[in-house]
């Protein structure tokens, strides 16, 4: 403040820089700088507002970093479209790929055992409890009580997607089938529990 900049204007100030960063990143302009700049301001604001992060700001922050280093605008940015860098395959995209999707079967394979140490997932009631907690949810669901079946059919189907995403996620023959049905999921959340953000990241 003794500068002249008060708090609010120079939050204000660092909002701009990291949506005008994100959108360098999303056309690829000076890709791997609006990256990290985009990973840095990330960090800063997931640490500073840490209680209110959640899954989303884990996986956005794990993956701007990725992007400081893959050669992601090699590739359907301006950054080629300029004649800044030339466009042509690599093994560092190739490694940059298989980093990311090992990433994700890890990630899927290690939250899905986690769900599997608690009963709550079997017998459907962790999904009756999301759905009925007050300020997540889009209308009433408490006649899931009357159906306890399709929640107990749901708590499965989640724990099956999850666990096994590492292995039919590969195969050409159940990919398709796999990114369906985990994409589904996740709209599923965005849609029912209110959490756009998360449901649509994890499906990008």
């Amino acid at each position: 403040s003794q500068m002249g900049f008060g708090e609010s204007g120079i939050l204000s100030f660092l909002g701009i820089l990291y949506i005008t960063s994100l959108l360098f990143l999303l056309s690829g302009l000076f890709t791997r700088h609006a990256a990290f700049l985009a990973w840095f301001l990330h960090w800063s604001f997931t640490n500073t507002g840490y209680s209110g992060s959640y899954g989303a700001d884990m996986y956005a922050h794990f993956f701007l970093f990725y992007l400081i280093w893959l050669p992601s605008h090699e590739a359907w940015s301006l950054d080629v479209l300029l004649g800044r860098i030339g466009s042509r395959p690599s093994y560092q995209a190739r490694l940059g790929l298989r980093i990311v999707q090992l990433h994700m079967c890890i990630s899927y394979l290690v939250s899905g055992l986690e769900k599997a140490t608690g009963e709550l997932w079997y017998n459907g009631e962790i999904i009756w409890r999301a759905l009925n907690t007050p300020g997540y949810t889009i209308t009433d669901f408490s006649w899931l009580a009357n159906v306890p079946v399709l929640a107990m059919v749901i708590g499965w189907g989640v724990l099956i997607i999850e666990i096994f995403y590492c292995i039919f996620v590969w195969p050409k023959k159940t990919r398709m089938c796999w990114v369906v049905a985990t994409c589904s999921l996740h709209l599923g959340i965005a849609v029912f529990l209110k959490l756009p953000v998360f449901g649509v990241l994890m499906c990008v």
